[in-house]
């Protein structure tokens, strides 16, 4: 049985839709791969933030108890602390602006 040109370029064309629709499948397959890949990337990285957050909320809550309880066991000397951290911002402003009116 001979070919011929017709029956050839039938044949050529169904090869080639062939190799496109393999490639379109694998393409889309590859897709829906990186689809799942990311979603389950983003659910990971919400999961460490909420993590992260929940563990920063209970430093700071420790932080605040200790404060607290430093501050109602000696409270004179949490106040003059308080004060002497206040005087110390306030020379510190002091400086800054006078350099900034200086430099002028």
């Amino acid at each position: 049985m001979s070919t011929t040109p017709t029956t050839l370029s039938r044949q050529l064309s169904n090869n080639a839709t062939a190799a496109l629709d393999a490639t379109t499948e694998a393409a889309e397959q590859a897709m829906d791969d990186l689809v799942q890949q990311a979603q389950g990337l983003a659910q990971r990285t919400s999961d460490l933030v909420h993590e992260s957050a929940a563990q920063v909320r209970r430093k700071a809550e420790h932080a605040r108890d200790v404060t607290r309880g430093y501050i109602e066991h000696d409270p004179l000397k949490a106040v003059l602390i308080a004060a002497a951290a206040g005087a110390g911002l306030v020379l510190l402003g002091s400086l800054l602006t006078r350099s900034t009116r200086d430099s002028r």
